[in-house]
């Protein structure tokens, strides 16, 4: 994926109201709106600001694979932004950051049951050398099984405490 989708992608990511005001005018009613769903941990009850119950994950599941709804993958959202295509209404797309173990072991289960498409973003750092997240060869499982894999840096900096020029470094 090239440099401006990936900023693209961040950008969708932090998308998160379902109903985005806009002059007076919903996010369903503007072209190529999607509401991008972002999770980080499932059923992990000791990290409860950045994770889901697995009753709350089912009953999203449960909403969001109503027929009104259009699950689709960010590559998909993207692509069709990027040139101008025409987005179903009220699509979805599903993002989960950090490359938690209980994406594996509970996240993807759920997803992969109801046919979800599911973006992972790995912070690359943290896959070696610590067993609360999925290692490489997870990761390669999970991307055979239809999970697209993308970038969420190497070392996951709290951004407002590094300087601009550690950015460019």
């Amino acid at each position: 994926m090239k440099l401006h989708n990936y900023i693209l992608l961040l950008f969708l990511k932090s998308i998160s109201l379902t109903f985005l005001l806009v002059n007076g005018t919903f996010a369903n009613e503007i072209k190529n709106s999607a509401t991008v769903f972002m999770y980080h941990k499932f059923g992990v009850s000791k990290y409860p600001s950045t994770s889901v119950t697995i009753d709350q994950l089912n009953s999203h599941i449960e909403e969001l694979t109503k027929e009104k709804y259009n699950i689709k993958s960010l590559d998909f959202i993207i692509d069709t932004i990027i040139n101008d295509g025409d987005l179903p209404k009220n699509t979805i797309g599903i993002s989960v950051d950090d490359a938690d173990k209980s994406f594996l072991e509970v996240g993807w289960p759920l997803f992969k049951k109801n046919n979800i498409p599911v973006t992972l973003f790995v912070t690359t750092g943290t896959i070696s050398n610590n067993k609360k997240y999925i290692n490489w060869d997870q990761i390669r499982k999970l991307k055979e099984e239809g999970v697209v894999i993308g970038a969420h840096s190497h070392t996951h900096a709290h951004m407002p405490d590094i300087s601009i020029q550690e950015v460019r470094n």
